[in-house]
């Protein structure tokens, strides 16, 4: 099953007996937060949960597996996620 911020903010709204405008702004602005930081260069650690940290790639030469050509890769950023030993022990009940 696949659970998306509306999903998670409906789950929140039951359990928490809120309206779901409400805990759909809740979440929206917890991943908003999290981004922010991460565009910040900020490391995210959310106890119990687990850690989101920015990365940098740096450009590299592949090539290309169909016609073994060489080819340039950009340098990027992306997010790594690092789960915390609760949510891995959580997983592996």
């Amino acid at each position: 099953m696949r659970v998306g911020k509306k999903e998670i903010a409906r789950i929140v709204a039951k359990d928490g007996h809120s309206l779901i405008c409400e805990a759909e702004e809740w979440v929206e602005e917890i991943f908003d937060t999290i981004a922010r930081q991460l565009q910040y260069g900020d490391k995210v650690q959310i106890r119990g949960f687990g850690t989101f940290e920015k990365r940098h790639r740096v450009e590299r030469n592949g090539y290309n597996p169909t016609t073994g050509e060489r080819m340039p890769f950009d340098a990027y950023d992306t997010v790594t996620f690092v789960p915390s030993k609760e949510l891995r022990g959580k997983m592996n009940e």
